[in-house]
């Protein structure tokens, strides 16, 4: 008796795993969230204070630019003052790691800057609105052959901002690459000061993969930039980026 009633369950057990179940969408009620639907005090008076703490901390004035700087391709005011000032502190970061005494460089990606910086006060909320990823600087070690297809990839999606180095972009290739004004060894070694996001290959800087060795520090880019900013004003600077060209276009 026990064997047949498991001979009659166990099909209609593998019927009902098997079986297809439809779902009919029977009416849509579309609630519309926007200033028509009154605030709940209740939920505003536990949010005010942290919103009134932030909107202080957001708006504090860090320095002063003269005119409004951009992030454009192949190099633009911006990309080079956010170069340079990664390329200082990832000089500063590898001495307190105690690394390789290498020529340093520095990358960052254009599209990673997503707004201007403004003409005027500077304040925290502005670097927020260039940098809002949370990509920390990190120190990666290439070669001079990996330096040479660095450049190329560089070149190939149009420039990006680059610091302590220069080259000169025919069609999508890099000729006439510099490291300091020295052409780079094949066999020599470099630190290459850049994000985690493209030290982990992000927009296609598949080179960096090929690294022996990746040094991360504790520290945004973002950070990096804040601080900047601050040091300027603290020395009655305003913001001034370099415009020494890096890339030369040649048709």
């Amino acid at each position: 008796m026990r064997t047949l009633l498991i001979f009659i369950l166990f099909p209609l057990l593998i019927y009902s795993c098997n079986q297809q179940h439809s779902y009919q969408l029977e009416n849509v009620d579309i609630i519309k969230i926007d200033a028509s639907i009154p605030q709940n005090e209740k939920i505003v008076s536990i949010i005010e204070p942290y919103r009134d703490s932030l909107e202080q901390i957001m708006n504090e004035v860090i320095g002063k630019n003269k005119a409004t700087i951009r992030s454009v391709k192949p190099e633009s005011p911006l990309s080079s003052f956010v170069a340079d000032l990664v390329l200082k502190a990832g000089k500063d970061f590898l001495e307190r790691q105690h690394a390789d005494e290498l020529p340093v460089i520095s990358v960052v990606n254009v599209r990673g800057l997503r707004a201007p910086l403004p003409a005027g006060d500077i304040t925290i909320r502005n670097a927020f609105e260039v940098m809002p990823f949370e990509n920390q600087m990190v120190a990666v070690k290439l070669n001079g052959k990996q330096i040479e297809t660095l450049f190329n990839h560089i070149a190939s999606i149009d420039g990006d901002g680059i610091s302590g180095a220069s080259f000169t972009l025919i069609e999508d290739r890099a000729e006439k690459i510099r490291i300091h004004n020295k052409k780079p060894i094949p066999d020599s070694l470099y630190w290459v000061i850049t994000s985690d996001y493209l030290a982990a290959g992000g927009d296609h800087y598949n080179v960096f993969q090929e690294s022996d060795q990746i040094l991360t520090s504790k520290r945004t880019i973002r950070d990096l930039i804040i601080a900047h900013i601050k040091m300027l004003n603290k020395n009655g600077e305003i913001i001034k980026p370099d415009n020494t060209v890096r890339i030369t276009v040649k048709q």
